[in-house]
């Protein structure tokens, strides 16, 4: 993976990465230049802001992969704060704005990237199968990813990738997957993030780590870690919904809320057939 040196400073603190949460974000139109209003998060500057350690909750990139609306938006930004792209191009000129479409679009990126390496994980026969849903050879020099909403995305063709193509076997869908996800972590941290070489937990050996710039840069290192084996994450056998599971028990297999849920769900069960049993009893005296 080839990372160049962000343009803005990376955290001091590399491991912890602290980002400042605006305390007042809303939701609304905003001129954004060349006669042009669009739904904007905004953030008050005059409300303060508090440091918050966003990339020590392990969910964060699969919470922000489930954004669907400006409202989901929202909702992460008065939590984690802002991704910073105020900061960046155009929108730095705004002030403390970001346009509503950009989250929604970043968050689909994310989205995808996770899909593919989710299908990744199958066994093989399933993992074919899965991949022909998303992985399509359009010609022998040609390989696209498709997904949902009609959005295709060139993976390798004459023009980029090519050495690939003399790699694959023709129909191949393992290696194009694994070139598409390659490619799209690469390229969200282009210029957004640093490596940077550490001491290990205050030893005596060194380590290297990747640094993120802003909040996104630090979701797209949450993904980049999932991708090369440093994260896991699993499907929840109660919800159903994709949960990190870096560290935790090898059997793990259902989210702590979810684990509480059932638990309370079990209780309160326990209870109403005690409740019946009691009831008889008392009738039968």
């Amino acid at each position: 993976m080839l990372v160049r040196t962000a343009e803005r400073p990376p955290a001091t603190d590399a491991v912890h990465f602290p980002w400042l949460r605006w305390r007042s974000v809303s939701l609304g139109l905003r001129d954004i230049g060349s006669s042009r209003e669009d739904l904007c998060l905004s953030a008050d500057e005059s409300g303060g802001s508090d440091t918050v350690f966003p990339l020590g909750e392990p969910d964060l990139y699969l919470t922000f992969a489930a954004i669907s609306t400006p409202q989901d938006a929202l909702a992460f930004a008065r939590q984690h704060g802002l991704l910073g792209e105020f900061e960046r191009g155009r929108f730095a000129t705004l002030g403390v704005i970001e346009p509503a479409g950009i989250w929604l679009t970043h968050a689909a990126l994310v989205a995808r990237v996770v899909q593919v390496w989710e299908r990744l994980q199958l066994p093989p026969a399933a993992r074919r199968a899965s991949l022909r849903e998303c992985i399509h050879w359009q010609a022998a020099d040609y390989v696209v990813a498709r997904f949902q909403g009609n959005i295709t995305i060139p993976i390798a063709w004459q023009g980029e990738n090519a050495r690939w193509l003399k790699r694959w076997k023709p129909g191949d869908l393992e290696g194009p997957a694994r070139l598409f996800i390659a490619d799209e972590v690469t390229r969200r941290l282009y210029r957004r993030a640093t490596v940077q070489i550490l001491p290990r937990d205050f030893g005596d050996t060194l380590q290297q780590v990747l640094t993120p710039a802003d909040l996104l840069a630090g979701i797209w290192t949450q993904v980049a870690q999932l991708v090369t084996g440093v994260r896991q994450a699993r499907r929840c056998e109660a919800c159903g919904q994709l949960f990190d599971v870096t560290g935790s028990r090898s059997h793990k297999r259902i989210h702590d809320s979810c684990s509480l849920r059932l638990r309370m769900a079990r209780y309160r069960a326990k209870k109403k057939v005690e409740a019946r049993s009691n009831g008889t009893k008392t009738r039968k005296r």
